[in-house]
């Protein structure tokens, strides 16, 4: 099964693309993959802190039907080490030293970039995401159909 990790702030919460971001999380759900939330915040020791000081967190993983279990807060270290040991083996992050220590790493690290002032670049970028958001799809149904 395809492990496809997700940073929150910058990615999955960012006015400038939460939305693709998040319509992809849900296409690549359902194709099979298991999305994982792998976020530089820090889990409170206490949950009912943790609950309300990353409540949007927890509220927006609820919205895409990632399960608590499957979001990991690194406390600001390198996500690489903690994607291994759940298996993960893409990131989907803004921040590029997350990216280069993953790709370093040997595992596939997806940077997200954005100039909202650019309307060239922003059609360019929208026509290239639904391209390979379409040929990634097709993929993963073409690999599901190999394992039946």
């Amino acid at each position: 099964m395809l492990k496809v990790g997700v940073d929150f702030d910058g990615t999955l919460a960012d006015w400038h693309h939460a939305e693709t971001i998040n319509n992809l999380v849900k296409t690549l759900i359902k194709g099979g993959a298991e999305i994982w939330i792998v976020t530089a915040r820090t889990k409170m020791p206490i949950e009912k802190y943790d609950k309300l000081i990353n409540n949007d967190l927890y509220l927006i993983a609820k919205e895409l039907g990632i399960p608590d279990e499957r979001i990991i807060m690194t406390d600001m270290e390198f996500k690489y080490q903690f994607m291994k040991e759940k298996g993960i083996t893409i990131l989907i992050d803004d921040n590029w030293e997350m990216i280069a220590d993953v790709n370093w790493e040997g595992g596939c690290g997806l940077f997200i970039d954005y100039n909202p002032f650019d309307k060239d670049l922003q059609l360019d970028i929208k026509t290239k995401q639904e391209k390979y958001r379409k040929e990634f799809i097709d993929k993963l149904k073409q690999e599901n159909e190999n394992r039946i």
